[in-house]
């Protein structure tokens, strides 16, 4: 696999958050941020009481894929850093759930992007295609790939990437 054609949508992706009309993710109106925060307290509470009826680890990677996409709306990045790698470390454990744990591992990805942690990002990234090259993606996700490949190539080029 070429390097350059993976790390093209990846830089275009980098920068989506500062295009021109952009709302910046920290800009929360007050009224959405404390909604969001009462779904955390929410979800908070649901981990801890599926935790005490022992759920299963998929039932527990679901809900913590939940506080983290909930955490990362009201940008805090930390706490969505923290929630995604549990719920990782929940699919792993389970061989049959390669495909949520790709789409974790891409939103992780996504997560350490916006904290600065490119490295991380980028071997988040690269599992979660290898594991979803695996599972042998449908036609249409892979033209997706491509066509962003594609699309990238000329901001790429003329960026002189």
């Amino acid at each position: 696999m070429n390097l350059r054609l993976f790390i093209c949508p990846v830089l275009a992706l980098l920068l989506a958050p500062w295009a021109f009309g952009q709302q910046s993710p920290t800009e929360i109106p007050s009224s959405s941020r404390a909604d969001i925060l009462r779904q955390i307290a929410m979800c908070e509470a649901s981990i801890k009481d599926a935790g005490s009826i022992h759920a299963n680890d998929e039932v527990m990677a679901k809900i913590y894929t939940r506080l983290a996409s909930l955490e990362v709306n009201a940008a805090r990045y930390g706490e969505s850093e923290a929630a995604f790698e549990h719920a990782i470390s929940l699919l792993r454990r389970n061989p049959g759930s390669s495909q949520q744990l790709a789409e974790e591992l891409a939103s992780l990805g996504w997560v350490h992007v916006e904290m600065g942690k490119m490295r991380q990002a980028e071997s988040e990234e690269l599992e979660a295609l290898k594991l979803r090259e695996g599972v042998g993606d449908s036609l249409e996700s892979r033209l997706f790939e491509v066509a962003q490949v594609c699309g990238c190539q000329r901001f790429c080029q003329k960026s002189g990437g």
